[in-house]
């Protein structure tokens, strides 16, 4: 039997904040009067190894860049599963959902991102809020909604995990971001490793997530 780390436990660990505002406490009057983009990041590791902690320069670095970024840790296999995966995922986003503004974040213009296997989940708790069959697959109800999520960014990440198998021998479509694709999905920036294309990252959240931005 697989054990489980208690939520409340969990949630303690696996999230981390960068953001230009300071922390103020849950009310109206101490709020920014601008909330900013929020970029919310899944670290990479093959599923299976990798923390949030190596990406704390990277979320710094965005963050600089006028958004708000959520460093997320997440259980992983072979202890766990997808299911468990995805679960933390979307546990992230209702986090954001109800904290992000006391970080001067906009819980209406969320980014998704991840490096490698990070950017498979970042897609698929993307794809969660677009058909909702794949929200069933893995018994989730999306904590954010679809028009809430402004764009998908992929760091190097697996798109497609039929070339992994011979047709009609064990298919695994839920897995695949490219079996959810569809006019549905928010713009999606892709990249390979690239000092210049980390560095200006930002710029894209501002674009697609910013009060400017008509989806």
């Amino acid at each position: 039997m697989i054990r489980r780390v208690p939520v409340w436990t969990w949630r303690l660990l696996m999230l981390g904040v960068t953001s230009s505002h300071p922390r103020q406490p849950p009310t109206i009057s101490s709020r920014p009067q601008e909330c900013l983009p929020v970029y919310v990041y899944f670290h990479g590791g093959g599923w299976t190894s990798g923390d949030k902690s190596a990406l704390t320069k990277y979320c710094a670095n965005q963050a600089a860049g006028g958004i708000v970024v959520v460093n997320v840790n997440y259980r992983k296999p072979p202890r766990f599963y997808m299911g468990h995966v995805l679960e933390d995922a979307n546990a992230a986003l209702a986090w954001v959902r109800s904290n992000i503004e006391d970080y001067g974040g906009d819980p209406e213009s969320v980014v998704l991102g991840g490096g490698s296997a990070g950017g498979q989940i970042a897609a698929l708790a993307d794809g969660g809020n677009n058909p909702a069959q794949l929200a069933g697959y893995y018994s989730l109800q999306p904590a954010l909604a679809a028009d809430h999520l402004r764009g998908l960014v992929q760091h190097c990440s697996v798109v497609d995990f039929s070339v992994f198998f011979q047709s009609g021998s064990g298919r695994r479509p839920s897995a695949s971001q490219t079996e959810w694709l569809d006019g549905r999905f928010p713009p999606v920036f892709r990249s390979v490793p690239a000092s210049e294309v980390y560095r200006r990252l930002h710029a894209f959240v501002r674009k697609v997530a910013g009060p400017t931005t008509n989806i």
